[in-house]
């Protein structure tokens, strides 16, 4: 199994959007016959005395092909339209709301 884990660092009055965006988007639908996934989670920090929230989030895959494979389709295009428009603004910004994201991928060896 091979895991993907996006750290993101919200700025708090912007954390209920950011979860909204990615609940309504990464639905059992929208992933539904995307080979080698296998589900996904989402995990809110609730930490209060912070000056951001972090949201993890966490996406499960068969292998790490089959996670790459699917960072190539149209299926991701469709729910990361902000990451296509940042990658295409120089300088590259954040969407509303994200101070700074940190991707970490994991192979499951137990």
């Amino acid at each position: 199994m091979y895991i993907v884990m996006n750290t993101i660092q919200i700025e708090p009055e912007f954390a209920d959007k950011v979860v909204t965006q990615f609940v309504s988007r990464h639905t059992k639908d929208n992933m539904a016959g995307v080979e080698g996934f296998i589900d996904f989670e989402l995990l809110l920090n609730q930490q209060e005395d912070s000056e951001y929230k972090e949201l993890v989030v966490l996406s499960r895959w068969i292998d790490k092909s089959a996670q790459k494979n699917w960072l190539k389709t149209q299926s991701f295009k469709n729910l990361h339209p902000k990451a296509k428009q940042a990658s295409e603004e120089k300088p590259k910004r954040k969407p509303s709301g994200i101070i700074n994201n940190k991707i970490t991928e994991f192979e499951v060896v137990k």
